[in-house]
């Protein structure tokens, strides 16, 4: 089976983050400037544009579970916005930080927390939120805080809620990887091989985690390492190395055993999760992979890319030849 590009939107702008409505033929982005534009799957049109009451950089999205509201992490100066908007609704502020560092009442409610990257599970219970390596879990009702997880010794650099369970694992800077589950039980342990961790999966089972990043000590073209391990024995069970540069996103089929991840050299390459066999190679128009995701179906898979040095971004959707 081949792969070809079915769709690509051409930006002059960064994208910050991709979200994939996990009911909806439809995904939404956020960009440097605050805007959140959704987009119809696979034709990449706009159907619809949120932007914040303030100005600031958007840093995250996710959907809720029934795919009718997108939270997002925004800034202003170094204060971070909550906000939510529905398919038909316009934008609502939840709650905000702080906007001046005098504000000591503010400061005091808001606890300090600036949050980054944002994920919720498929159960339609939770938010995790990052604020430099200390991941704050939210119920996704009325959006209490469940608990406050200090975690890695630097920012968080990827989210993943099980694809059954309430248990969030996530890799760090650090190259260590967490998970917690229900009872916020928490097990941490490093990653020894890591130069640098990028992101983290959970296999479509829910039984095994895969992380991506790049070897030390080896050429920028020949540095790519995906680890499998074992999440309840904290046990590698497998390496995999790739003739490809750094990976930098991962994204696992929702029901077939394909993984996609991208790279920093044009690649995202396809594997069966199984035998970690090579399955196709895609050439993206732009240097770097920085998101990348599969339709809530399957159908689609859905990649962000950037050539930073030319200020070209952009969207593509893969699909295969049947």
């Amino acid at each position: 089976m081949n792969f070809y590009c079915y769709a690509h939107s051409a930006l002059r702008k960064p994208i910050r983050d991709l979200a994939i409505n996990p009911r909806y033929p439809r995904m939404a982005v956020c960009y440097d400037d605050g805007t959140i534009q959704e987009m119809a799957i696979p034709s990449l049109a706009r159907t619809a544009q949120h932007r914040s009451r303030r100005t600031g950089i958007a840093f995250g999205l996710t959907w809720s579970s029934d795919g009718t509201t997108i939270y997002s992490t925004n800034e202003y100066g170094h204060r971070a916005l909550h906000w939510i908007n529905g398919l038909t609704q316009p934008p609502q502020v939840l709650f905000e930080g702080p906007i001046h560092d005098d504000d000591q009442a503010a400061m005091e409610a808001w606890d300090g927390f600036y949050p980054t990257l944002i994920q919720s599970d498929r159960l339609g219970k939770e938010l995790a939120c990052d604020s430099f390596g200390d991941i704050k879990r939210w119920n996704a009702n009325d959006l209490t805080t469940i608990r406050l997880l200090n975690v890695h010794n630097g920012h968080s650099l990827g989210f993943a809620f099980h694809p059954i369970q309430s248990i969030l694992a996530s890799c760090g800077i650090d190259r260590t990887i967490g998970i917690w589950d229900e009872l916020d039980v928490a097990t941490i342990w490093p990653t020894n091989q890591f130069a640098w961790m990028s992101d983290i999966a959970w296999s479509s089972d829910g039984a095994s985690l895969l992380c991506t990043g790049s070897e030390p000590h080896y050429g920028i073209h020949h540095s790519s390492l995906v680890q499998r391990w074992n999440p309840w024995n904290q046990r590698l069970e497998a390496e995999y190395r790739m003739p490809y540069a750094t990976s930098q996103k991962i994204a696992v089929h929702p029901s077939q055993p394909l993984v996609a991840i991208g790279h920093l050299d044009h690649t995202i390459s396809l594997w069966h999760s199984d035998s970690w066999q090579a399955y196709a190679t895609l050439k993206s128009h732009y240097v770097h992979i920085d998101e990348l995701s599969w339709s809530h179906d399957g159908q689609w898979l859905i990649s962000v890319g950037s050539k930073p040095e030319h200020y070209y971004y952009g969207i593509e959707v893969w699909a295969a030849h049947t």
